[in-house]
């Protein structure tokens, strides 16, 4: 999934409802996130409800500096894949 802009906590309400479909489906996730250009913790615990705090099948390719740096911030620099999408999947799909 591609994401762009700013993912705050003013837009993560609509991330939420867009992601709700997938809830219950989804076993892993890769956002590519390289057009973000804000982040904060309330668009991470958006990108993150998925889950319910099992963060095992997320990945995150191509992290913008903003990601990166709130990532580091929060201890989950591991969820960043080192290259491309499809190496973000490759990680997702081993972690599950």
């Amino acid at each position: 999934m591609t994401l762009s802009g700013e993912l705050d906590i003013a837009t993560a309400p609509s991330l939420r409802d867009q992601l709700l479909p997938f809830k219950y489906r989804a076993t892993r996730v890769v956002y590519e996130l390289g057009h973000i250009t804000f982040l904060d913790l309330g668009g991470l615990r958006a990108l993150l409800s998925l889950f319910d705090g099992d963060i095992g099948g997320v990945s995150i390719s191509e992290p913008s500096r903003p990601v990166r740096r709130l990532l580091e911030i929060v201890e989950l620099g591991s969820l960043v894949a080192k290259a491309s999408v499809r190496a973000a999947d490759d990680k997702a799909s081993l972690a599950v």
